[in-house]
């Protein structure tokens, strides 16, 4: 079915292609200024049309071969946006250098060189998800170790039984051709 819809699409592209060179043929003669003259169209013009006609619809096809394969329109793909930096993060300038520093901003009535009451305390809810996330990254990866070794496992079992059976059934088909041969 989506062979048919391909096949489909890439003719209303031909179609619509032939339609168009077909258009701006006709439509020559009345970007001249002033009455058509005799023979507008030399033989030159003629074969360059033809030509235009067996080359444009494949030029079509490539150009709208994401439409005829998938069956929507394209939509351009943005590049992803790196996750913004911990809420706190505020970078500063120190010479050559950029540092950032991931402390909550100081409270109004602070003072300038201490922390924010809870600073701590953020800190270290931050550390906790961060080591839960670690956690999570290491049993998905567990995870995909053992179902890769029993995929390894459940193949090398399969190996096994049909080079059996063919040994089997060889070792039948020797014996048969044995009998009939002493027959």
């Amino acid at each position: 079915m989506g062979c048919l819809l391909a096949a489909a699409r890439a003719a209303l592209v031909v179609v619509v292609t032939w339609l168009t060179l077909i258009m701006l043929m006709m439509l020559v003669g009345s970007f001249l200024p002033g009455p058509p003259p005799h023979g507008t169209y030399s033989p030159t013009d003629i074969m360059l049309w033809l030509l235009a006609f067996l080359l444009a619809p494949p030029a079509a096809c490539v150009v709208f071969r994401r439409w005829i394969t998938v069956g929507r329109a394209v939509r351009p793909v943005s590049p992803v946006e790196p996750p913004p930096p911990w809420p706190y993060a505020q970078a500063d300038q120190d010479g050559p250098t950029w540092h950032t520093d991931t402390s909550p901003p100081p409270w109004p009535h602070a003072e300038p060189t201490s922390q924010a009451p809870d600073a701590e305390a953020r800190r270290q809810d931050h550390a906790e998800a961060e080591k839960q996330r670690a956690d999570a990254v290491r049993a998905r990866a567990e995870a995909e170790k053992q179902r890769a070794a029993a995929a390894r496992a459940r193949a090398e079992a399969e190996r096994k039984r049909r080079t059996a059976h063919a040994r089997r059934s060889g070792a039948r088909y020797r014996r048969m051709q044995e009998e009939r041969r002493r027959k």
